[in-house]
């Protein structure tokens, strides 16, 4: 949202009347086709609903689609598509983080078997949406909605954190892996 100076504004006019909880972000990188055009100081609005467990797998398929609720958010994506257009001038671009991935694509050796939440933009841990059963996050007793908050020690505030912890890691280490979850903390014993 931060890559012009409206698209907050405009954002949340649609969606005062609406049921949609936004989190809103202001890098104009990200890991989609919305990249390219910041990457050139054009203003972007990159919408998501998030990610399901069988996100980019085979399994994705017409049957998991929400029609109902694909129409409500393609109706709000056409409101403000549509007040854009109709504004007599172009948004205001503004440069807003990075505009390229900053280290490079990272190579992780090991995963914890379970699908993150990638759209906060809160810096309190990481929280788990999706644990596969057989990874080893679910072996070693993680649950959905489990917030992650250290990894071998070393704090994880955010999705950036837990990809540099996983990255440091290899196959068949142990590590302790510190969660919150209903408000208390927990520690959890992962065999990668």
């Amino acid at each position: 949202m931060g890559t012009s100076l409206e698209a907050t504004g405009i954002v949340n006019e649609f969606n005062a009347d609406s049921a949609f909880r936004l989190t809103l972000s202001p890098e104009g990188y990200g890991p989609s086709d919305h990249s390219s055009f910041y990457a050139k100081n054009i203003p972007v609005i990159y919408l998501t609903t998030g990610a399901h467990v069988d996100y980019h797998t085979p399994r994705d398929n017409y049957e998991g689609i929400n029609f109902a609720g694909l129409k409500e958010v393609a109706d709000y994506v056409y409101k403000i598509a549509n007040e854009i257009d109709h504004e007599p001038n172009r948004l205001t671009f503004r440069e807003a983080g990075p505009k390229t991935q900053e280290s490079g694509k990272m190579k992780l050796k090991v995963t914890l078997g379970i699908m993150p939440d990638f759209t906060s933009t809160e810096n309190n841990g990481l929280r788990a949406d999706f644990v596969t059963p057989g990874k080893p996050a679910a072996k070693a007793g993680m649950l959905k909605g489990d917030r992650i908050i250290s990894v071998d020690g070393k704090p994880v505030n955010n999705i950036q954190d837990y990809m540099y912890r996983l990255s440091k890691l290899n196959h068949g280490e142990t590590v302790n892996v510190e969660v919150i979850r209903n408000g208390k903390k927990e520690l959890l014993i992962v065999q990668l």
